[in-house]
C-alpha cells in the first residue's frame, strides 16, 4: 500500500476475506458468463475501523503453479449498483 507519511492518524492494515455473498455471485454469473469465481472482499482498516483508502493498494493472488493467468481477471463488484468493473492487472 502506498500513500503519503503521516497520511493515516493510527495503524493501517489491508484485511482480505473470503467472501460467499450470493448477490455477487449472481452479478458475476449473469454479467460475464463465469462460474468458477473466487470472491474476496478487501477492505482497508485504520485502528479496526474500515475505511475507504485514500492510496493506492496493490494485491498479490497466488495462482497455481503451471496456470495459465489468461483464464483469469479481476473485477471489482458492486452489490448495491449491480455493476462490475474490470480492474488493472499484470502477471
Amino acid at each position: 500500500m502506498e500513500y503519503t507519511k503521516n497520511h493515516y492518524d493510527g495503524e493501517v492494515k489491508i484485511v482480505v476475506e473470503e467472501s460467499f455473498d450470493d448477490a455477487a455471485f449472481d452479478i458475476i454469473d449473469t454479467k460475464l458468463d463465469a462460474s468458477m469465481t473466487s470472491i474476496y472482499d478487501i477492505i482497508m482498516t485504520v485502528d479496526g475501523e474500515a475505511t475507504q483508502p485514500n492510496s493506492k493498494v496493490q494485491i498479490k493472488i497466488p495462482l497455481p503453479k503451471d496456470y495459465d493467468p489468461s483464464y483469469s481477471s479481476v473485477y471489482s463488484v458492486n452489490t448495491e449498483t449491480k455493476s462490475i468493473e474490470k480492474m488493472p492487472t499484470k502477471y
